[in-house]
C-alpha cells in the first residue's frame, strides 16, 4: 500500500501463521522488500498488480509471464 502524497509505503507479508506489516519508515526497509520480493519470485507465488507496481517503484524487475 502507498501514499502517494506522503511518499510511504506499506507492506504487509502474509503466511499460514499470520502476517507480518511493515511500515517503509522502518530502517532496513528496502532489504526486507528486497527479500519479500527475491522469495515470492523464487517460489512463484502470484503477485496481485498492486503489488508488482509497488515493487517496480522499489526498483525490482517485474517478473516475467509465462
Amino acid at each position: 500500500k502507498r501514499d502517494r502524497s506522503q511518499g510511504w509505503m506499506q507492506m504487509v507479508l502474509r503466511g499460514p501463521r499470520g502476517k507480518l506489516r511493515f511500515d517503509s519508515t522502518l530502517d532496513g526497509f528496502p532489504e526486507v522488500a528486497r527479500r519479500a520480493y527475491l522469495t515470492a519470485r523464487a517460489k512463484g507465488l502470484e503477485l496481485t498488480e498492486a503489488s508488482v507496481t509497488n515493487f517496480a517503484a522499489l526498483g525490482f524487475e517485474p517478473p516475467k509471464a509465462p
